[in-house]
């Protein structure tokens, strides 16, 4: 898939699961902003940039808990997620300052054939949930 097409769908997935909350222009802002700070204090230069699989099921889950809640709900929903990815920084950093980068070398290959298959799955049902949905 070329990448141009890949983020087009990312988008996409976007504005339907969050119900336009979350849009093409929130998630172009947010990936310049963390590529500039990656460019400024970053050290690695592989390192892939941009909305993958794992943001965009982590948004919608997101998302749909805090539709659920009368005290989130939409209107609080983009300042509730700014808070998770604060909260989220915050335990990445006391993991770099720790070094817990060396549990790695306890895992296999296999667990990550099945986080990767976790992810799999989790996309194969919402594409049936939107397929049914389709067909009500």
């Amino acid at each position: 898939m070329q990448p141009s097409s890949f983020m087009n769908c990312c988008k996409r997935c976007f504005l339907l699961f969050t119900d336009g909350s979350l849009s093409a222009v929130e998630t172009l802002a947010s990936t310049a902003i963390c590529g500039i700070i990656h460019a400024i204090f970053g050290g690695q230069p592989l390192l892939i940039l941009g909305v993958a699989e794992p943001t965009i099921i982590m948004y919608t889950y997101l998302y749909n808990f805090a539709k659920g809640r009368e005290d989130l709900g939409q209107d609080l929903y983009m300042a509730w997620a700014g808070w998770v990815c604060v909260w989220t920084a915050l335990m990445l950093f006391l993991l770099a300052i720790f070094n817990a980068c060396d549990i790695i070398n306890r895992f296999t290959r296999v667990a990550g054939e099945l986080f990767g298959m976790l992810i799999t799955v989790l996309f194969i049902q919402e594409a049936i949930k939107g397929v049914v949905s389709e067909f009500k």
